[in-house]
């Protein structure tokens, strides 16, 4: 519910500034719905207010859409951790600066990347943080980063690894098998509300930092 009750604040930012049509979600994957259809009618910028996992459904929808490079996407903040706007240093929180950035134009080229045929862009994971996500979608006690603190604390005593072979990609030889607790591709630095995951990476560097 908490983009329900930010939605006024975000319209009112925009509207005193640049104005726009407002489209809501009502179930699951109505992000990519809705962001092919403003696609196809011609929208060079979409405002979106949710979380990572919004963003991200909006984000992959214009990739594969083929509109990464005709139309901006503007973060507004109504998630949980809102990593990837930190990542890229969005003010997704203040609704008017956003909003005036929206008006001056004011965009930047990012990358994005794939596991197999699924875009992302911030980060793809494996093992422990799929292990933490899973938890935290059957958690309605808490909310925000002490969600994310809860569930990742009680997964270091729960989790047990999984087994992980890695191949080079000049020969993709396989390295040998090991156990490994988590592996983390990252294309932006932040990640679970409050984990500086990749310290060094950069979300325009055309490179994925790998963790593990």
């Amino acid at each position: 519910g908490l983009g329900a009750r930010r939605l006024p604040s975000a319209r009112a930012a925009f509207d005193a500034l640049t104005g726009g049509d407002v489209a809501l979600t009502a179930a699951p994957g109505d992000e990519a719905r809705l962001a092919r259809a403003a696609l196809d009618d011609g929208y060079t910028t979409l405002a979106v207010l949710g979380g990572d996992g919004t963003w991200s459904n909006v984000a992959r929808a214009l990739l594969a859409a083929g509109g990464g490079d005709r139309c901006a996407l503007a973060l507004l903040g109504a998630g949980t951790g809102s990593d990837y706007a930190k990542s890229v240093g969005a003010p997704a929180h203040d609704f008017a600066a956003t909003a005036a950035l929206v008006a001056r134009g004011a965009t930047a080229v990012v990358d994005a990347a794939r596991v197999g045929d699924e875009p992302f862009i911030n980060v793809a994971g494996f093992g422990f943080d799929a292990a933490v996500v899973e938890y935290m979608a059957g958690v309605r006690w808490l909310r925000g980063n002490a969600l994310y603190l809860h569930a990742a604390l009680r997964q270091l005593f729960h989790y047990r690894g999984f087994a992980a072979e890695l191949r080079a990609a000049d020969d993709g030889a396989p390295a040998p098998r090991r156990e490994a607790l988590a592996f983390v591709a990252a294309n932006g630095r932040h990640f679970g509300g409050s984990f500086l995951i990749a310290p060094d990476a950069a979300v325009d560097d055309g490179r994925l930092d790998f963790v593990e």
